[in-house]
């Protein structure tokens, strides 16, 4: 998460080293979201959670097994199978 990614822009012919932490830089362009789809844990269902950390596409899993699926209680059982899904794009 520490790592830094140089970009170098041009300035009159001279280059400025731009760090940028490396999540973010990737985040910004698209790269590196974290996904967790219902068909990757076997359920037949369009429905893909996006975000940037982990705990952010399951507590949007979480919130669509309520509303989509009606499973009433979303157990740390649940939370557990699916993080090994999580996966980037």
């Amino acid at each position: 998460r520490n790592k830094n990614v140089n970009i170098y822009a041009e300035n009159r012919h001279r280059c400025k080293a731009l760090c940028l932490p490396l999540n973010e830089l990737l985040f910004e362009r698209g790269c590196c979201m974290k996904v967790l789809g219902c068909k990757d844990i076997g359920v037949n269902c369009d429905f893909v959670a996006k975000g940037k950390t982990v705990d952010e596409v399951l507590k949007k899993a979480a919130e669509h097994a309520r509303k989509g699926h009606g499973i009433k209680r979303v157990t740390k059982d649940y939370l557990k199978s699916w993080r090994k899904h999580v996966h980037n794009v």
